[in-house]
């Protein structure tokens, strides 16, 4: 098996987004970018139709959202402005902190667990594409 495929990252971002939304699909190509400037988070881009399976019992209101996991936690879950700068001072800020901002929300969690993002949870579905070794597509096809 390739290892990237079962490498453990100690931050995982997953952007929960809709095809159908403009603000999603110019979101994408910077939330691509950011991804190939941290090689050492994994990310993942979620739809919320084509992914119904994981995000299906999710209560997204405002696209894109975003769960952020440390391996041990969900560190933020929510909305975010369609920036790639703003999500990348967001994840610096949410790296220097510690883990006392760490959200309790069920539902992130639950995502966290069917993602594999927490540390000896498993992933109930396999990433459908890598990009040197981290997540740059929809978690399933």
């Amino acid at each position: 098996m390739d290892k990237r495929l079962t490498s453990v990252f100690r931050w995982s971002v997953a952007c929960i987004c809709a095809e159908w939304c403009k603000v999603c699909r110019d979101y994408r190509q910077a939330f691509e970018q950011l991804a190939q400037q941290k090689p050492d988070m994994n990310f993942r881009w979620l739809d919320v139709e084509d992914d119904a399976s994981i995000t299906d019992d999710l209560e997204v209101e405002t696209f894109p959202t975003l769960l952020v996991c440390d391996g041990k936690g969900v560190r933020f879950f929510g909305p975010v402005l369609p920036n790639a700068a703003v999500l990348s001072r967001l994840l610096t800020s949410l790296e220097t902190t510690d883990r006392s901002n760490e959200t309790r929300e069920r539902s992130a969690e639950i995502l966290a667990e069917r993602l594999g993002l927490l540390q000896g949870a498993q992933s109930t579905s396999p990433p459908a594409a890598l990009q040197d070794g981290r997540v740059l597509a929809a978690a399933t096809e």
